[in-house]
């Protein structure tokens, strides 16, 4: 009796044993298939590394940030299809499409554009001055005469004169460094609004203030090279979408160079900025 429940007990504990082993072998553990992106954030303009530039990916999977060498890695990446973006406060974002497989390093570079560069599309410094002429006659002036805070943000006082009857209109206007957008406090409304991105590439599209006191949809046509006052400059042509609405220039080291209607265009004839004269003897 002893014997016939000690080789039972031993059948059932081999009967369990193999069940369970089966019962493994139907569940292997699946294949998890992932690769590496690495690569460099460079400055546009002097080609050194950037520090600290956020590296992400869409769809989500993993962020991080580069080196004091622009290096970066990220590693255990699921395989797939993803747009890898590059940003640095101050910068351009620049972003890249990448296809990662399995055990595969991707390596890419990317070029940021500082924001600094397109400051001077708009300078305002005190002291620089407009003229404004509409076919054979001049129209208006501007001049930046002062600066002062509002809300505490400081503003440019621009003094517009018409010079058909003199009358004197006070704007006031700021360039945001950090980001190079340009931005006119309206007293009437007791608001600021943006009247330029500066940034802004042949294509796209911002709100914006500028020949107007509302805001309108501003169209960047074309970013072009034009001979402006003898001297081969960066044009930006920008638009206001919709029909019959004016379009203007902004010259890059001069500032708005011409706007309005195309039949009733107001072209700069002469500036001083930044105490250099364009356009001839005034």
């Amino acid at each position: 009796m002893f014997l016939l429940r000690f080789f039972t007990a031993i059948f059932i504990f081999l009967i369990i044993l193999t069940a369970c082993s089966n019962e493994q072998e139907s569940n292997p553990v699946l294949t998890v298939y992932k690769g590496t992106i690495k690569g460099s954030v460079y400055d546009a303009t002097t080609n050194s590394p950037i520090y600290y530039a956020k590296i992400s990916t869409q769809p989500p999977t993993k962020e991080t940030y580069t080196g004091a060498d622009g290096e970066f890695i990220l590693s255990d990446i699921m395989a797939g299809d993803y747009i890898v973006d590059a940003h640095r406060d101050g910068y351009d974002n620049d972003t890249t499409f990448v296809a990662i497989h399995h055990k595969d390093t991707v390596n890419i570079n990317f070029i940021l554009q500082d924001f600094s560069v397109y400051l001077d599309y708009y300078p305002l410094d005190i002291g620089n001055y407009w003229e404004y002429w509409s076919g054979n006659s001049p129209n208006f002036s501007a001049e930046v005469i002062s600066d002062t805070m509002i809300s505490g943000k400081i503003y440019r006082v621009i003094e517009d004169k018409n010079l058909s009857s003199q009358s004197i209109e006070y704007k006031y206007e700021r360039v945001d460094t950090y980001n190079a957008m340009v931005y006119r406090y309206f007293p009437s409304e007791e608001k600021e609004m943006l009247i330029d991105s500066l940034p802004a590439k042949a294509g796209q599209t911002f709100t914006n203030s500028m020949l107007m006191d509302w805001e309108g949809i501003s169209y960047c046509q074309s970013i072009e090279t034009e001979e402006i006052f003898g001297e081969a400059r960066s044009v930006r042509t920008l638009s206001y979408l919709g029909h019959h609405l004016p379009l203007y220039k902004i010259v890059k080291g001069i500032g708005l160079y011409s706007f309005g209607f195309v039949l009733d265009e107001n072209i700069l004839k002469y500036a001083i900025i930044k105490g250099v004269e364009f356009g001839g003897n005034k």
